[in-house]
């Protein structure tokens, strides 16, 4: 009886012996092909994100040791080989900038900032890319309508972004949309632009520079009374005594372009002239007064000074 059993156990061990062990064989194997495969993309990853990061602390040390085209190639190596987002852009922005501030190849910063603009739409540095771009158009080469569309591509709306400007980026880059459109004589388009900084932003610097600009403006249209209103807003406002002063001139220049030549008087009464100016305020004084009293005896005046289109 013990022989039949011995024979019988043994017989199993060979109909599954090798046979029955194969798919436990197979689940180790795969299992540790996995974990294997695993383990080198996890390293792989470490691997290249230290590298990526090396290269780029390295770039920075090449930087403040003015190795400026050393920098630049070790860049534009992280932007075209790093898989990370941000590390890419801000390598990309980088390289832009050592081409336009450090080693003055203006060409070159135009194309980087426009492949980050490209490259990054929704990214941190996607606008102040349009605004380095924007100065270049209007500082180097003197074209500004194509600072003013660089200067309006960094004012869009990203939804998608990081960052969002502040209120004084925003009202900077505004402003020089604003600035833009007067250097050119595009009235209409700079009137609609100051109208919304002096509407959004009142009491602001930028706000009583856009005051200022609409008086000129409506002024150089012949709209000299409805000049009145944001010069006056523009005079009550302002902190700053420049400012202060052209908007009042600009007052006096509309009193006496309308003939109210009482009222021209005492906008020059109330300027608080600087240092050596009180002779111009005399000046001024005494040219209303004598037009006044011309006016007075039916003779007919010289019309109001020749208004400005520039502040």
């Amino acid at each position: 009886m013990s022989d039949r059993r011995l024979i019988l156990s043994r017989l199993r061990t060979s109909a599954t012996g090798p046979a029955g062990r194969k798919p436990l064989g197979r689940l180790r194997y795969w299992t540790l092909a996995g974990a294997l495969l695993l383990m080198l993309s996890v390293g792989w990853w470490a691997y290249s994100r230290t590298t990526d990061q090396d290269l780029f602390l390295k770039a920075g040390k090449l930087v403040r040791a003015a190795r400026y085209t050393e920098a630049l190639a070790l860049y534009e190596r992280i932007f075209y080989s790093s898989s990370q987002a941000e590390l890419a852009e801000q390598a990309l922005f980088d390289a832009a900038n050592i081409c336009y501030f450090n080693l003055g190849e203006r060409r070159r910063a135009i194309e980087l900032y426009n492949r980050l603009i490209a490259s990054f739409p929704n990214g941190c540095h996607a606008p102040q890319a349009c605004f380095h771009l924007a100065k270049i158009f209007a500082s180097d080469m003197g074209d500004l309508p194509r600072a003013i569309r660089a200067w309006e591509d960094g004012l869009k709306v990203r939804p998608d972004s990081p960052v969002v400007l502040s209120t004084e980026q925003y009202l900077e880059a505004l402003s020089n949309v604003a600035d833009g459109y007067f250097s050119l004589n595009g009235f209409d388009e700079a009137l609609a632009v100051y109208q919304r900084i002096a509407d959004d932003y009142p009491g602001t610097h930028n706000a009583n520079q856009s005051n200022l600009k609409i008086g000129i403006i409506f002024q150089t249209q012949g709209l000299y009374r409805t000049s009145l209103k944001p010069l006056k807003t523009a005079i009550k406002e302002s902190q700053c005594d420049n400012c202060q002063f052209m908007a009042q001139t600009s007052l006096v220049e509309a009193y006496e372009n309308l003939e109210e030549l009482d009222e021209a008087l005492q906008v020059v009464h109330a300027m608080a002239f600087l240092a050596g100016q009180e002779e111009y305020k005399q000046s001024e004084l005494q040219r209303l007064q004598i037009k006044k009293r011309r006016l007075a005896s039916g003779s007919k005046p010289t019309r109001g000074r020749r208004t400005r289109k520039r502040a």
